[in-house]
């Protein structure tokens, strides 16, 4: 979700599915559905980077445990001025 407050000034908060760089490749999503689609699960760590090369300036950032074994939750408040 983002939104801006003022001209120029741009903030955003997300939170994400992070791992150990695992890429996925699913046939069948919840209920047998069939899809096609790809993900990659990136470590917190490569997406701060991202956020931080992008120009933005993290504001606080939480790690939180998943449902499943070597995954985490990757929460953000980032805003760009």
């Amino acid at each position: 979700m983002a939104s801006t407050s003022r001209r120029g000034w741009w903030r955003s908060r997300g939170r994400t599915h992070v791992g150990n760089d695992e890429h996925n490749r699913p046939d069948v999503a919840y209920g047998g559905v069939p899809v096609t689609y790809e993900s990659y699960i990136q470590p917190a760590e490569r997406i701060v980077e991202l956020v931080l090369a992008a120009g933005f300036t993290i504001t606080a950032q939480l790690v939180e445990p998943g449902h499943k074994p070597g995954r985490s939750y990757l929460s953000l408040f980032a805003q760009k001025d």
